[in-house]
């Protein structure tokens, strides 16, 4: 019960109190692995769906040729689920190296961008990726390398984050759904466009229905396997419900957000990238909140507020108004922290680790 409020907490604390390099450094391993292993470990009852990829475990490696394996599961994953068979181990062990990539990639990116290493992971472990991980396993390791990849974009090298994406997509097929982030992130939009797109996006959360019949128009052209989710019974069962704490809060970060994008000059380049791809990742959540499934698919865009907002924070704010304002979000980002160990759909709690590996 209290694991997971530990690390969390002595994970802010550590990065509020490192000054040197090498102690930053030296932490985000230590935390890292940490994490990893908690993730990793888990027993097969945290998580919805840590039992499905535990099955997907043991059918590779006994049916290896069994035409759902070949159809649905990406190469890398079956790699990846092959070597912790021949290290000996169980379906933990491949859970441990998926969240291990996954944590990896957005610590080192974190690391690299972020003005607020600390305040970056309490937006990653409250409401970005952290728990998304726990179920939806191989889509997080392709998400967190899209936001890895973030540094082709910014210094515009199209080859290398096609082959990232290309990279992401052996993992999830879903990935290239980022493969835009490219071109989008390049482009110096409007504010007032901006602007109306969020206010248009918020008649999808109050009127569901809305998207509703614009997406259960499409189901005729969803493949089979997701014939169930483009349903009208699928997308009630799997979208976001009413207007959450949460949901309120992120409107909140698209203002800072966007009133940071106003600000921003024309050599702010790296700046822009994480608070324009930020917006639209807000902006998509919203229009898609109530749509199960398609969440996903935003949050490979979304997943760049855990480096927008406090890039927007120490744009704007300076001297006591900067440290209110992160005492502000420090303090919000607890509570949806431990909201979420308790309320979220996710299924972690009550949390037990899984020793069969170490016994």
């Amino acid at each position: 019960m209290f694991l997971y409020p530990t690390l969390f907490f002595s994970a802010i604390l550590s990065f509020c109190l490192a000054r040197q390099k090498e102690m930053v450094i030296f932490l985000l391993f230590i935390f890292g692995v940490a994490f990893s292993i908690v993730v990793g470990f888990r027993s097969e009852t945290v998580g919805i769906d840590t039992k499905a990829y535990y099955q997907i475990f043991d059918t590779i490696q006994t049916s290896p040729d069994d035409p759902y394996i070949e159809r649905k599961i990406q190469l890398f994953y079956r790699l990846l689920n092959h070597a912790a068979d021949f290290l000996g181990g169980d379906a933990s062990l491949a859970m441990f190296f998926a969240a291990s990539i996954t944590i990896g990639f957005v610590f080192i990116t974190i690391y690299r961008y972020s003005p607020s290493i600390g305040l970056s992971l309490a937006i990653f472990l409250s409401i970005e990726l952290f728990f998304f991980a726990h179920n939806v396993v191989r889509q997080a390791i392709a998400i967190s390398i899209v936001f890895a990849s973030v540094g082709f974009v910014i210094h515009r090298r199209l080859l290398l984050f096609s082959f990232s994406i290309f990279f992401a997509y052996l993992f999830h097929s879903s990935a290239i759904v980022a493969f835009p982030i490219y071109f989008l992130a390049r482009v110096r939009f409007n504010h007032w466009l901006i602007l109306l797109a969020w206010l248009g996006s918020l008649v999808f959360i109050i009127f569901k229905d809305l998207i509703f019949i614009i997406f259960l128009a499409m189901v005729s052209y969803a493949p089979e396997q997701y014939a169930y989710f483009a349903s009208k019974q699928g997308v009630y069962t799997l979208g976001g419900q009413g207007l959450g704490l949460v949901l309120i809060f992120k409107q909140f970060l698209f203002l800072i957000l966007y009133y940071a994008y106003t600000k921003l000059g024309i050599n702010d380049k790296k700046e822009q990238v994480f608070i324009l791809l930020s917006l639209i990742g807000l902006i998509l959540n919203n229009v898609f909140y109530h749509i199960g499934l398609v969440d996903r698919l935003v949050s490979f865009y979304s997943v760049f507020i855990i480096v927008g907002i406090p890039i927007a924070i120490r744009f704007l704010f300076r001297n006591q108004s900067y440290i209110l304002s992160m005492i502000f979000m420090y303090s919000a980002f607890i509570v949806i922290f431990i909201r979420a160990l308790f309320t979220s759909p996710h299924g972690i709690f009550p949390y037990s680790f899984n020793w069969g590996l170490f016994l």
